[in-house]
């Protein structure tokens, strides 16, 4: 939880870990349900849909944060004037990334974008400190 976004700040409760800690894991874990016991303590105050739904992921919308609400900044990034100043990376195919991730290719999903957004953030946090 210290390196990723998590948001279950409920269980970290002292009474309630100290409790946990002293129920085995046969117990807490088990092939009806994940989090078995989190579902057992819910399960009347939760309708049936949701307490036996599978278990679901959540993605954060970054191709619409990026194509959208952030789109100025990336261009910024990506653009030419900004990119000169890093020679490590090949500015035409770092802008070539970033059209065809904007005109929606298969080739380059949002991962791309942002793992060279937060080097170009990296290297300018670096140079201007």
């Amino acid at each position: 939880m210290a390196n990723s976004l998590e948001v279950r700040n409920p269980f970290l409760d002292h009474l309630l870990v100290e409790t946990m800690f002293g129920i085995p894991g046969r117990i807490k874990i088990g092939t009806d349900f994940p989090k078995r016991l989190l579902i057992k303590a819910m399960k009347d105050m939760l309708p049936e849909e949701i307490y036996r739904r599978p278990k679901m992921g959540f993605v954060f919308p970054f191709n619409c944060w990026l194509q959208n609400h952030l789109r100025d900044y990336c261009e910024d990034a990506f653009s030419e004037k900004n990119l000169k100043n890093i020679p490590i990376l090949n500015r035409t195919e770092v802008m070539g990334i970033w059209k065809r991730f904007l005109s929606n290719s298969k080739l380059h999903n949002y991962y791309s974008v942002l793992t060279l957004l937060s080097f170009i953030n990296w290297h300018s946090k670096l140079n201007n400190s």
